[in-house]
């Protein structure tokens, strides 16, 4: 039954992570490990996305503690984010910390965008936990994807992309897209 799945795709053990139930979880894996890799079908996520996209650490530890191979923690889904992609993006700092103190997380992997957490942050709206996730990011040695190297714009010209951290804590990474935007709307009188 720990294989049976709903209509999204999902299987108990998923549905127990979704939910917090850690004790429930646990028997489930202690039951059937291999239903806990299982990805979600249509959406190529795994047991530990759908813990963070939900806000369910306790979960997420016993998961990482009990399977946390390299290959199971860095798993992508299929926008290719891990799991630090995602815990970024919704700047859950304890989960941050857990996955760069307590884990195999690969903090400079990219995603299908060419992005690492780094540069996720970088494009998000700024927050007061910012700081903190800069910090633990830093520590952890995070860079963003085009830290030693430029890229070539739409329009042939060649830009520096490089993260870099400033005095004040902030991320500031020019993405080549913002230039052309700015170009587009500009053209635009927008």
């Amino acid at each position: 039954m720990c294989l049976a799945r709903d209509r999204d795709g999902r299987n108990p053990l998923h549905l127990a992570a979704i939910k917090g139930h850690v004790d429930v979880l646990k028997e489930l894996v202690r039951a059937k490990p291999h239903a806990a890799r299982v990805k979600v079908e249509y959406s190529g996520v795994t047991i530990l996305h759908l813990c963070v996209n939900h806000n369910q650490l306790e979960a997420l530890k016993l998961l990482v503690e009990t399977l946390g191979s390299d290959e199971f923690v860095n798993s992508k889904d299929d926008d290719g984010n891990t799991i630090l992609h995602l815990a970024v993006a919704d700047k859950q700092i304890q989960t941050i910390n857990f996955l760069l103190t307590s884990s195999t997380i690969e903090v400079n992997a990219t995603n299908a965008n060419g992005f690492t957490a780094a540069d996720v942050l970088a494009q998000s709206r700024r927050d007061v936990k910012d700081k903190n996730i800069i910090e633990s990011l830093k520590r952890a040695g995070a860079s963003g994807a085009e830290a030693n190297r430029s890229s070539v714009s739409e329009f042939g010209t060649k830009m520096n992309t490089s993260l870099s951290w400033d005095t004040n804590y902030r991320i500031s990474s020019p993405h080549p897209l913002e230039k052309v935007w700015e170009k587009y709307l500009k053209k635009q009188d927008n």
